[in-house]
Parts: C-alpha cells; structure tokens; sequence
C-alpha cells in the first residue's frame, strides 16, 4: 500500500543493558522522549550530575505519560535509576571492558521484569506485596502458584502449573527459532515455496494452536488503557 512502518521492537529481552533495551523497546516512544525532552533539557552536554536528572526526569515523565498511577511513576524512576547505575559502572569499571553476553543478557532481564511488576500492579502495596512474595507458594510439581486474596488481581492470574510453565518455555523456544529461521525470509514467501502437504500441516498446527491457545474472551489491549 506504499506505507512503510518503522520497527518499534527489535528483540528487546536480548539486550545486555537498560540503554540498549532502550534503543530496541518501543522505538517510536523512546526516540520522542529522547528528541523532545532529554536533548531539549541539554541531554549530555550537560555536567555529570545534570545528566544524572535529565535522565531521571525523562524517565518519571515517561512513567507519568502512561498513567495516573504511582504505579507508573515508580516503573519510570526504577528504570531511570537503572540507567543512572549503569553510567556510573561504566565510569567506574571503563566501557572497553567487555562483559560475557549472556550473563548480562540474563542481569538486564531479570531488572527489567522486576520493574514491569510496578507497571501492572494495581497499586504500591501490590507490587510491593508481589516482589516480597515472587518465590512463595509455588509447587511446580504438585501444584500451581496460589492466588492470594489479598492482591487486587483477576482469579487466575497466578495460576500457572508446572504444564503451563512448560509449555510456555517451548512455545518461546518456538518463536525464537523461527524468527531465526525467517531473519532473512518474508515468513509468507518460505511457506509458498514449500509443498501443499508441509504448508497444509503449517496452516492446521496454527489453527490448532489458535484454538486451545487463544484468548476469546473480552479483554482489552493493554496500550488502549494510555
């Protein structure tokens, strides 16, 4: 249609720190803040300590932009603590050390869902309820994570068996490998030069998946909420 569409994530969670998750989540929103409000308050051109609250301060913004919610203030002032802690690692340890790929890797995702908890906490008490309670109650093989009545969350929203966990493990083995395997390809032109048996089995296992995987009830997209 002669559109064409910038990317807006570029694989995020394989980022190795919260500058370049940054540089690779919400690509749109990201460079505005950046184009409009860091560089407009003297980005890093500024003295060290100027940059430590242009950075902050976007930051805070950024949470605020996304809701009127402490919830949200909190998400933005963990991240711009994060980036204001990497800056001062850098400086202390030097940036021509190279740090191992997947350790950092495995550190930046751990920090970032920690922080999406305040993001999709309902307020303070619950996110602050769920990081002090994320290892208790969970009984992958004889059980499942047990909601307590005490969060303002929907009836299953803790529920994940020791099936479910598996499966959602593949299901993200799944994605990865075929986005590896479409990296250079337009995935509709790898299936069109297979074989009508191989593209009628594609096609059925997606139905299928569709089917016993798909969400049919009325929700929400999260982004309509902002």
């Amino acid at each position: 249609m002669g559109f064409k569409l910038m990317t807006n994530f570029n694989k995020p969670y394989f980022s190795t720190s919260i500058s370049e998750f940054w540089k690779r989540w919400h690509i749109s929103l990201s460079t505005w803040f950046r184009d409009y409000l860091y560089i407009s308050l003297g980005g890093n051109r500024v003295a060290l300590p100027r940059v430590y609250f242009n950075l902050f301060f976007v930051f805070l913004v950024s949470g605020f932009w996304h809701g009127a919610n402490w919830t949200f203030v909190a998400w933005g002032a963990i991240h711009g603590c994060y980036l204001i802690a990497g800056i001062v690692k850098d400086k202390m340890m030097g940036t021509h050390k190279k740090e191992r790929k997947l350790p950092a890797m495995v550190t930046n995702f751990v920090l970032v869902a920690l922080a999406w908890v305040f993001f999709r906490a309902a307020n303070i008490h619950d996110a602050l309820y769920l990081l002090t309670h994320l290892v208790q109650g969970w009984h992958p093989f004889s059980g499942a994570f047990y909601k307590s009545s005490i969060l303002s969350l929907g009836e299953n929203d803790l529920v994940y068996g020791a099936f479910n966990v598996a499966l959602g493990l593949m299901l993200i083995i799944g994605l990865l490998a075929a986005e590896r395997f479409t990296r250079e390809n337009v995935p509709l032109d790898v299936l069109t030069r297979r074989s009508p048996v191989v593209r009628l089995c594609f096609y059925s296992v997606f139905v299928l998946f569709i089917l016993f995987l798909g969400v049919f009830k009325n929700s929400e997209f999260i982004y309509f909420q902002f």
